[in-house]
C-alpha cells in the first residue's frame, strides 16, 4: 500500500472531521487537504523522531569513536585529559549541632 492507498484510506475521516470544526469548502479542497495533513502530521512525527533518537544516538557513537581514536593513537593525551576534568568534590555535609 503506497500514500495514495493511504491518502484514499484516511479522506473519508479527515474530511468529516474538517468539516466538523468548521473548515469551508471541503468537498472542493478535499483532496488537497488530505494530503496536507497528512504531509504536516508525517513532518511531525519524523522531525520527532529525529531530534528524540537519531541525533543522540549518532552524538553518542561519534564521541564514542573519538574516544576510541584518542586512546589509539595519543594514550598520554587522552589519560591526561581524564585526569584533568576529574570529578568535582562533594560538599561536605554538616553535622547537626
Amino acid at each position: 500500500m503506497g500514500a495514495q492507498g493511504i491518502i484514499e484510506e484516511k479522506r473519508e475521516d479527515i474530511l468529516r472531521l474538517a468539516s466538523a470544526y468548521g473548515a469551508y469548502n471541503v468537498r472542493v479542497f478535499g483532496p488537497l487537504l488530505v494530503v496536507r495533513i497528512l504531509i504536516r502530521a508525517t513532518g511531525l512525527v519524523l522531525s520527532t523522531l529525529l531530534t528524540l533518537i537519531v541525533i543522540p544516538v549518532v552524538f553518542t557513537i561519534v564521541d564514542d569513536m573519538w574516544k576510541a581514536f584518542l586512546r589509539k593513537f595519543f594514550p598520554g593525551a587522552y589519560k591526561k585529559s581524564i585526569t584533568e576534568q576529574g570529578s568535582p568534590e562533594p560538599e561536605p555535609v554538616l553535622a547537626d549541632v
